[in-house]
């Protein structure tokens, strides 16, 4: 699944206090993430390329969060690769928040993403 994110414009007025992190701190926080990973399926792998199975298996979704995926793929008629997709970038982002579970926030973020990149094939038709 390809991401399009939408970059507004830095303010480079902002005094150093207010200032985003650094890309040290960022590279600190992905590094964690891609251990947990890598200690999650006890091997050098990632959410990205871990089987549909193992993924379950490790990071169940929640029913209410089932549902919910559930509603948006009848609406906007995403296919199972879709799905599996939007579930593994989830986990991603969970795992970059430090949590254990997929959370409805990592859920929604996730599906906020597919939504930027269009929902159906005949939409870029």
């Amino acid at each position: 699944m390809d991401i399009h994110l939408e970059l507004r414009p830095i303010d480079l007025s902002l005094t150093p206090a207010e200032k985003s992190m650094t890309s040290a701190e960022r590279k600190d926080i992905v590094t964690k993430a891609r251990n947990k990973q890598y200690q999650r399926f006890s091997r050098s792998v990632t959410n990205s390329i871990v089987s549909l199975e193992e993924l379950s298996l490790t990071s169940p979704l929640s029913p209410p969060l089932q549902h919910l995926l559930q509603e948006k793929s009848m609406v906007y008629h995403w296919s199972t690769r879709v799905q599996v997709n939007i579930i593994r970038t989830a986990r991603t982002i969970a795992d970059i928040d430090g949590s254990d579970p997929i959370t409805e926030a990592a859920l929604l973020e996730a599906i906020q993403y597919r939504m930027q990149t269009g929902t159906t094939l005949s939409s870029s038709i």
